[in-house]
């Protein structure tokens, strides 16, 4: 009976904060051709650089995942 109270007012907090943090961030779009810097994932040390070395291409745009072409080795990703 308690957990269960507890339970929901957890699963409304959580609701509530999200809606407030989601009110104050902006929803980034980018156009075709704009460069852009990719955040790099799985860094093994704590020196790396967080984002790509070099700018990055939007070659194709379809919102929440854009295509970038990479200006050196042409290679595409997500």
């Amino acid at each position: 009976l308690i957990h269960g109270y507890a339970r929901e007012n957890i699963i409304r907090k959580q609701h509530q904060y999200k809606t407030q943090y989601d009110k104050r961030r902006p929803d980034p779009h980018y156009a075709i051709n704009d460069r852009v810097l990719i955040r790099r994932h799985g860094m093994k040390n704590k020196l790396e650089p967080k984002y790509s070395i070099t700018p990055q291409i939007v070659i194709r745009e379809k919102h929440p995942v854009d295509v970038v072409k990479d200006e050196i080795t042409q290679c595409e990703t997500r």
